[in-house]
């Protein structure tokens, strides 16, 4: 038995415990917006060797090669048998095209094409060359044709930030039929022609609505939509994960303090993990990328509530045996209660807690591994990931026996719900452990372990041959969503 000053000196160490970690959750509290105000977008997650990586590869194969250090590509697409050879759309082309690069050209945009415009770069004595080229921005049958805005300072991997930022202020101004009719009638003003004569040039704001499908796509504007996508994706799924979570933490527990402490944990895991992230970052050891904080919060999620649910159940299991064993000598009191308490978090600590270290680190050896690619994505990957794990390991070996070895008899209140008072009369009957289905499986298999073991292999072995044989595709396009505006683009250019 514990003395009263050994428990004293134990339960000092765990207070000292607790305390340090409320100070990091503290410190790591800006993390998340810290990590936030240094994400960078890098386009060296797109491999340029995919038709995502280059809009111009793809607008070449459609286009007849016209469009090689394109930007931004804005798609006309004609329903309805209309065709962008008529007049009126072929003066609407023509105006949105001077209507874009009108309110673009400040922005660091320097050149622009589409079918109406091209004859003005050659002139009279080539006009049968201009026509070829223009031919060349129009699809086979007339109903399609592109407007291309580009720059020749804005690059692409250096500049991403500022150019994800104009996409949609470019899909704002697609849709702005009054601003495009307003920029018509100040070129009326200019060159001296009676009000709305241009005006009646160009279809209707209701012809438009119900003939034309204006798209914005491109390299950038697809990077955009990819970033948008995953983004809301992984909302989604920490919501939805959490929510799972929570549930069944409450299925096996169904006590209060065992949803606070793998809750806690995970706070004090992400937040540091966030803002050493953010430092590293503002280093330049790491590139941040919009997917990092997304992938450090499911990664920590889950480590740190998987390590502290094999935690809980160990210190659950042991603190009613003993509790049973203490009930049936008659000396089940307040005393050997909190020593309980403290033998039980120590004993949680080196088993459950040992193994769930041992976890951790092959996890944290898995994801290092991606420090070899030398590719910025995946080394921010790698260390955003590794740190998480690393502070999960460090929470459920210290600050989850900390609290529990305080207040470790709460994880069977309310015993209505629980059902502690139950299992505890039924171990002081028996005065052995429960012998339920997973303990009679778990002897079956340590009985056979190399017949499980050929069983496993056999089970395994189908989707190791199907994994093998799947092919892999990066393509940014083809990984967005039907229907995203980007995916639709290139849909059409191919």
């Amino acid at each position: 038995m514990l003395s009263e000053l050994d428990k004293k000196r134990f339960l000092k160490r765990y207070l000292i415990t607790i305390i340090v970690w409320l100070v990091v959750i503290l410190v790591g509290f800006s993390g998340p917006t810290a990590l936030n105000s240094e994400i960078t977008s890098s386009t060296n997650i797109i491999s340029t060797d995919t038709n995502s990586y280059y809009a111009a590869e793809l607008s070449q194969e459609r286009f007849n090669g016209s469009t090689e250090d394109t930007q931004h590509i804005i798609i006309l697409e004609l329903k309805n048998d209309e065709k962008v050879t008529d007049n009126k759309w072929n003066n609407y082309t023509l105006f949105m095209t001077n209507y874009l690069f009108h309110h673009l050209e400040d922005k660091g945009y320097d050149d622009y094409l589409s079918a109406p415009t091209i004859g003005d770069r050659f002139g009279p004595a080539l006009q049968s060359l201009a026509d070829e080229i223009s031919r060349s921005f129009i699809s086979e049958d007339n109903s399609t044709t592109m407007i291309i805005i580009s720059s020749s300072t804005l690059i692409l991997g250096e500049d991403d930030l500022t150019l994800e930022e104009h996409v949609p202020e470019i899909r704002e101004l697609l849709s702005n039929y009054d601003k495009l009719v307003e920029y018509i009638r100040e070129v009326e003003v200019e060159e001296e022609v009676e009000a709305n004569t241009f005006v009646s040039y160009i279809p209707t704001e209701n012809e438009i609505n119900n003939n034309l499908n204006l798209v914005l796509t491109g390299t950038v504007a697809n990077v955009v939509d990819t970033l948008d996508v995953s983004e809301s994706s992984f909302r989604d799924s920490e919501i939805i994960a959490g929510l799972v979570i929570f549930v069944i933490l409450f299925i096996v527990f169904r006590t209060p303090l065992a949803i606070f402490i793998p809750l806690l944990s995970t706070i004090a895991a992400l937040f540091p993990a966030y803002l050493i992230s953010a430092i590293l970052g503002q280093l330049g050891v790491i590139v941040i990328n919009s997917f990092l904080p997304a992938v450090i919060a499911m990664i920590g999620i889950a480590v740190a509530v998987d390590y502290n649910l094999f935690s809980l159940v160990r210190y659950r299991e042991e603190y009613r045996k003993r509790r049973a064993e203490y009930e049936l000598n008659n000396n089940w009191n307040d005393s050997t209660r909190k020593e309980t308490e403290i033998y039980c978090s120590q004993k949680m600590n080196s088993t459950a807690g040992q193994a769930a270290m041992y976890s951790g680190i092959t996890t944290l050896i898995g994801f290092s591994s991606l420090l070899i690619t030398q590719n910025e994505f995946s080394v921010a990957m790698a260390v955003g990931v590794s740190l998480v794990v690393a502070m999960s390991i460090l929470t459920t070996r210290s600050l989850t026996p900390a609290i529990l070895a305080f207040a470790g008899r709460y994880l069977d209140w309310p015993n209505v719900l629980s059902r502690a008072d139950k299992e505890v009369e039924f171990n002081k009957e028996k005065n052995v452990d429960l012998q339920g289905f997973w303990v009679k499986w778990s002897r079956l298999v340590m009985k056979r372990p190399l017949v499980f073991l050929l069983i496993g292999i056999i089970i395994m072995m189908p989707f190791v041959i199907l994994s093998a044989q799947t092919e892999l595709s990066f393509s940014l396009t083809k990984g967005l969503p039907p229907g995203t505006e980007s995916r639709e683009g290139f849909e059409i250019l191919e």
